[in-house]
């Protein structure tokens, strides 16, 4: 009758949509098995190809001494606005290098860019360099712009500590260079005086 007819249709469509999906599943296994076999297979032949070669790397402060190695920020003060313009993040390291003049030391500041290890800082400490802490996590510092050449004013700000030793370090590093420089200069001036006095 009509109800046998009606429950005999929705067997037949259930069946139908268990074999579909039976088929569905049989099929996607058979995909997958398949994506793996050639993942495997793609990784086994990239595998065979890439030989990785040991390659040294040069910075360019391989005979200097790292004294002090901190994340900061860099600003550089502009001279038309009065405003700070950031040049990056990165590590900055304080160096020294002896230098073989009388074994005097020579230090020098280098910052890297944190994503591209481009250089952004990279000047020398001479005995005019102006040192100054205006804040606790602040440390302003004249030195040679890397893109003009020119003498500025920069800004490194850390965390407190970390500018305290930049700060305490430098400082230091600046009295020797002085108190050098001084010294040369007193030196300079006795040869002068004694080659005048011997001229007359």
């Amino acid at each position: 009758s009509k109800a046998d007819t009606i429950t005999s249709d929705r067997v037949h469509v259930c069946l139908s949509e268990l074999q579909l999906k039976g088929c569905l599943c049989l099929l996607i296994g058979a995909v997958w098995s398949s994506l793996r076999e050639s993942a495997a297979a793609y990784t086994e032949s990239c595998g065979r190809q890439r030989v990785l070669r040991r390659v040294q790397l040069f910075t360019g402060e391989e005979k200097e001494s790292n004294v002090v190695q901190l994340t900061c920020r860099l600003f550089v003060l502009e001279k038309g606005t009065q405003a700070w313009n950031e040049r990056g993040r990165g590590v900055l390291r304080l160096n020294d290098l002896t230098s073989g003049t009388k074994g005097g030391l020579q230090s020098r500041i280098v910052m890297r860019h944190q994503g591209s290890l481009k250089v952004i800082l990279n000047t020398k400490l001479w005995p005019h360099t102006h040192l100054r802490r205006p804040a606790r996590r602040n440390l302003q510092v004249t030195a040679t712009d890397v893109e003009t050449q020119a003498v500025r004013v920069f800004l490194i700000q850390a965390s407190a500590r970390d500018v305290a030793r930049l700060y305490v370090a430098i400082h230091h590093r600046l009295v020797a260079l002085r108190a050098s420089a001084a010294g040369r200069d007193a030196g300079a001036a006795g040869e002068l005086s004694l080659a005048v006095y011997i001229k007359q």
